[in-house]
């Protein structure tokens, strides 16, 4: 009996052995099967599964082609050990021709069309609806840069549209100036072997501020042409000092941030002239100008070239057709003005009497004050404002009231006091060639040197010495 124990509870424990084997084993087969499957499948374009059951083999995914999947199911049968292999691959449709478009509107860039893998959707930048493309296969190789491309190419346009079949680019767009014209054809450069592109591209602005301004001391200033982006007539007539302008000017896309102090030192010399252009073009100014009657052009031409340096300047005497008699309004001081004598001498009204001519040619003096080039007798660049003013005062007092008049010349102290008693007379007998010039007789004026003898302010000080250099008229009757 026990015998008969003992050989019952040997068979048991061996076959138990058995079972305990042959569990242990099919554990390891299945690992060896899960891993030469994953291992068969890690070439897959899009990603594929690989699920082990026992021997059996699940394969779950996408394949890009027929020819792909065929490839991955024969790998996952070469396997040693594998059961079965259950096919749940999909295969990707083919595209053909495979199509991608990009737009761009309002400063956004949309997709559409198709991708070749989620690897090539993530990798898109600076557009929106990559999560829309439809993957898909037949993708010709560096199909990712040339989708880039049209991307970055449809960036620097205000509009357009790139679409890509196959290897062909077609970009179409609106730019708002050649340097964003530039930067889209550069993109298109990026493009691989293999693709081509054409473009057409309409440039809104040509980009280069260019404009004109002619000033007319009879009419309105008028601009025409393109002004830098930002800059409307408002700004131009700030530069120039002037109150009227017109002109069909635009403001352009393109930018010249130097155009206004290119000529802003203008102002201080546009009462010098009867007419004037002002051209602004690929970054350069020139002035073409013609001076007043009775201006110095030489010296306006020495002084401009200070003030304007690197503009171009041309300068003319005035060309005008006038009659005597002729009268205007002046577009920059807003006087009216008669041509009187080969002069434009402003209208003015009183009756002429000694306190009414002495009332107004002292106003006319302290508002504008005749000067002289420094050391010398000569009428500065900008005296004749102030010489035309005083003739306009002086002649109806001469010749309407019968009055004569003393012309005072006056220094300041530096220098050698007889230099300046003879300077002082040079100057007053100056400015009484030039009232004799505007029709003033000449036997009712005598010229006065008085040196630095008569101060009417400190010599201790700039301020007070240029007050001193003075001219000044003493009426008799």
């Amino acid at each position: 009996m026990n015998t008969l124990l003992g050989g019952v509870v040997f068979v048991v424990g061996v076959g138990g052995l058995s079972l305990w084997g042959a569990y242990d084993h099919a554990r390891d087969m299945e690992a060896e099967v899960t891993s030469a499957a994953a291992q068969a499948v890690s070439s897959a374009k899009h990603g594929v599964d690989t699920q082990v059951s026992g021997r059996d083999i699940i394969a779950t995914g996408i394949a890009d082609t027929e020819a792909e999947r065929n490839d991955l199911l024969a790998a996952l049968n070469d396997i040693q050990g594998r059961r079965v292999v259950v096919n749940r691959i999909a295969v990707l449709p083919m595209a053909a021709p495979f199509a991608f478009g990009a737009e761009r509107a309002d400063g956004v860039t949309s997709l559409s069309g198709n991708v070749p893998s989620e690897v090539d959707r993530d990798a898109l930048s600076g557009a929106d609806g990559a999560t829309a493309l439809a993957l898909a296969s037949g993708a010709p190789n560096g199909w990712a840069t040339a989708a880039q491309s049209a991307i970055d190419a449809l960036a620097p346009l205000q509009d357009g549209a790139a679409m890509i079949s196959d290897t062909d680019m077609v970009l179409k767009g609106t730019a708002a100036t050649p340097a964003e014209h530039d930067a889209a054809l550069a993109a298109l450069a990026a493009l691989p072997e293999g693709f081509q592109s054409s473009a057409m591209i309409d440039i809104v602005d040509d980009g280069n501020p260019d404009f004109t301004v002619d000033f007319d001391a009879a009419s309105l200033t008028r601009v025409s042409g393109k002004l830098p982006k930002g800059v409307v007539l408002g700004d131009i007539a700030g530069a120039l000092g002037i109150s009227g302008i017109t002109g069909d000017a635009f403001s352009s896309f393109g930018e010249d941030a130097d155009a206004l102090a290119s000529f802003g030192g203008l102002a201080d010399w546009l009462g010098q002239f009867d007419l004037l252009r002002l051209t602004r073009s690929a970054g350069q100014t020139s002035i073409n100008g013609q001076v007043l009657p009775g201006a110095d052009l030489e010296l306006i031409q020495q002084g401009m070239a200070e003030s304007l340096p690197g503009v171009e300047i041309t300068l003319t005497e005035s060309t005008r057709e006038v009659s005597e008699g002729d009268e205007r309004l002046n577009s920059q001081t807003a006087q009216t003005e008669r041509y009187s004598s080969g002069f434009w001498l402003p209208v003015v009204a009183f009756d002429p009497s000694p306190d009414t001519c002495d009332v107004q040619a002292s106003s006319v003096l302290s508002e504008t004050q005749i000067n002289f080039v420094t050391g010398s007798a000569r009428l500065d660049a900008r005296a004749l404002h102030g010489v035309n003013a005083l003739a306009a005062v002086v002649r109806p007092c001469v010749g309407e009231a019968g009055l004569t008049l003393e012309l005072g010349g006056h220094t300041d102290s530096t220098g050698d006091a007889a230099a300046n008693q003879a300077l002082s007379a040079l100057r007053a007998e100056a400015v009484r060639q030039a009232l004799i010039a505007r029709g003033v007789a000449q036997s009712a004026m005598r010229a006065q040197g008085y040196g630095a003898d008569q101060p009417i302010a400190s010599n201790e000080t700039e301020a007070g010495r240029a007050a001193n250099r003075r001219t000044t008229v003493i009426w008799s009757d």
